[in-house]
C-alpha cells in the first residue's frame, strides 16, 4: 500500500502518509525498532512542514513516537512527547473524544517511568478523570504490575469501582489452588 501510494497518489499525499503511519505500529509490534525509528525520522519533518498546524497523522505519528520512546527506555522524551501528543488531540478533536482521553492515558503510563510517583498518580488521576467524562463508565480496570496496590490508593476519589487486575488474578490463582485440593 505504502509503494502503490507514493507510486500512484505522491509521497506527500495524506493517503501515502496514512499508509505510512499505519505501518508504524506493525514495525512496534514486530519490534523493529530501528525501521519505526528511521521512518518516524523520514515522515514527521513532512507532517511538521504541512503547515496545516494539527492533523490526525501528525497526532497519529507523534503517538507511535510517544510508544517508540517508552519501548527504546528514552522515558524523558516520552513523556514530553506524550504531552505533545495530547496538547494536538484536545486541539483537533476537544477534551472530551476518546482520542484525547486515549492520549491522556498514554501520557499517564509514560509517566510510570519518569521517576516521580506523585506525578505519575497525578496523571493517572487526570486520565481517569477524562475518560469516567468521555465513556461514562461503571467500573475501571487498572492492569499491569506496575499499577498493583494503586486502585486502593485511588479509589476514594473515585466515583465508580477501581479493580485491580493483579490483585484478581492472584485470587483467581488461589481459587485455583484450592479447588484442585
Amino acid at each position: 500500500a505504502i509503494d502503490e501510494g507514493r507510486r500512484e497518489l505522491g509521497p506527500d499525499h495524506a493517503l501515502t502518509q496514512r499508509a505510512r503511519i499505519t505501518m508504524l505500529a506493525v514495525y512496534r509490534f514486530r519490534g523493529r525498532a530501528a525501521e519505526m525509528k528511521q521512518e518516524l525520522h523520514t515522515l514527521l519533518p513532512v507532517l511538521q512542514a504541512a503547515g496545516r498546524g494539527p492533523s490526525e497523522n501528525l497526532q497519529r505519528a507523534l503517538t507511535a513516537n510517544v510508544h517508540l520512546a517508552l519501548d527504546t527506555g528514552q522515558y524523558a522524551e516520552a513523556i514530553r512527547l506524550a504531552r505533545e501528543a495530547l496538547a494536538m488531540a484536545v486541539a483537533l478533536r476537544g477534551e472530551d473524544d476518546p482520542v484525547a482521553g486515549t492520549a491522556a492515558l498514554l501520557l499517564a503510563s509514560a509517566g510510570e517511568f519518569g521517576g516521580d510517583p506523585e506525578a505519575t498518580l497525578r496523571l493517572a488521576q487526570q486520565a481517569r478523570d477524562r475518560l469516567l467524562r468521555i465513556h461514562g463508565a461503571e467500573t475501571v480496570l487498572l492492569t499491569g504490575a506496575l499499577m498493583a496496590g494503586v486502585p486502593a490508593r485511588l479509589q476514594p476519589d473515585v466515583p465508580v469501582p477501581l479493580v485491580d487486575c493483579i490483585a484478581c488474578a492472584m485470587r483467581q490463582a488461589e481459587l485455583l489452588v484450592h479447588l484442585a485440593h
